[in-house]
């Protein structure tokens, strides 16, 4: 078989990974208020991200396999000392033993920025945050693990509370951009195969 054609089939059979890439936004805090340290990612689709916004509920015992046209590619929250992180990636993982419950309501605003509220609950774990313009503020977070590595104590005590940030895409700019994939940057490279190929043969 011919370089050519070992390059076509091998991209295409890489096309349908290549459609997976997001645009990635992420907790940027702005002061040491509890919970400290969390780790907050979600990532969209670009079609969502052109949409300007962005609304979903997923209520808890929700037990459908999977919502693939949804927008929303993956949900993460995590936090120092929690043992299991908070994962929903609707197109193949539910919260774990499907018990999860998500809110979002979301404007995707310039310079990358999120706006609005999103609220999340795995049963173990939750949080809840609303912005007033891009700021976020924490309004509640609590675990049955407790919190005591974002500096909330142990179970029973006070929620977690008052942190600001912002959530930003990953590559900001004038307009929030996809964050490239190993799978894109394979496609450029066989398409430089080709190209180098075709060149030689010339």
């Amino acid at each position: 078989m011919k370089l050519a054609s070992l390059v076509a089939a091998a991209a295409c059979l890489l096309l349908p990974l290549a459609g997976h890439a997001g645009v990635i936004y992420e907790w940027r805090p702005l002061d040491g208020n509890t919970p400290q340290d969390i780790t907050l990612r979600l990532e969209f689709t670009q079609a969502a991200v052109d949409g300007g916004a962005f609304s979903f509920s997923l209520p808890s015992f929700d037990m459908a396999p999977s919502y693939p046209d949804l927008g929303l590619i993956a949900f993460h929250y995590a936090f120092p000392g929690l043992s299991e992180a908070m994962d929903y990636r609707p197109r193949e993982q539910q919260f774990r033993y499907g018990l999860g419950a998500l809110d979002l309501n979301l404007r995707f605003e310039t310079g990358g920025f999120l706006s609005g509220w999103i609220r999340a609950n795995d049963q173990n774990s939750h949080i809840v945050l609303q912005s007033v313009g891009t700021l976020f503020t924490v309004l509640d977070a609590n675990s049955d693990a407790g919190m005591a590595g974002a500096g909330c104590g142990w179970p029973g005590s006070p929620s977690c509370s008052g942190a600001t940030g912002y959530l930003q895409a990953r590559q900001a700019g004038p307009a929030a951009q996809a964050v490239p994939e190993p799978h894109n940057i394979a496609l450029l490279g066989l398409g430089a195969l080709v190209l180098f190929g075709a060149r030689r043969r010339a």
